[in-house]
């Protein structure tokens, strides 16, 4: 199964697609059937299942390291489609910087204060 050959999808394959819910995903469709719990044993359906919902994916020289759990981790946690620093720009009003140093004439020095690591 493939997204240039969405045709070539059993109807499993394709109601698992459109499920968004990831308790539902890891926890219950699996309990269905045997034909359900197979597909979603597969790295080939958490990789389909990334592209069909624009989540990023790591680089096609990492995705050779990565297992099944792996691939379903990324598609909950979706750790590649986001900024790891609160905050970059500082359109909120700077929050999560600290001023470090005055440089006057407003030029300022800032540190960012909140870093965020899930996967």
């Amino acid at each position: 199964m493939s997204l240039d050959n969405i045709g070539d999808a059993t109807i499993d394959e394709l109601i698992l697609l459109h499920l968004d819910d990831p308790r539902t995903l890891t926890a219950i469709c699996p309990t269905v059937c045997k034909r359900w719990r197979d597909i979603l044993a597969t790295a080939s359906f958490w990789i389909e299942k990334c592209l069909f919902n624009g989540v990023s994916l790591p680089s096609r020289a990492h995705r050779s390291l990565l297992s099944v759990t792996d691939y379903r981790r990324i598609w909950i946690r979706r750790p590649f489609n986001r900024n790891l620093v609160v905050n970059p720009s500082g359109e909120d009003n700077f929050n999560g910087w600290k001023i470090v140093k005055d440089g006057g004439h407003r030029y300022f020095n800032y540190i960012y204060m909140t870093i965020v690591f899930i996967f």
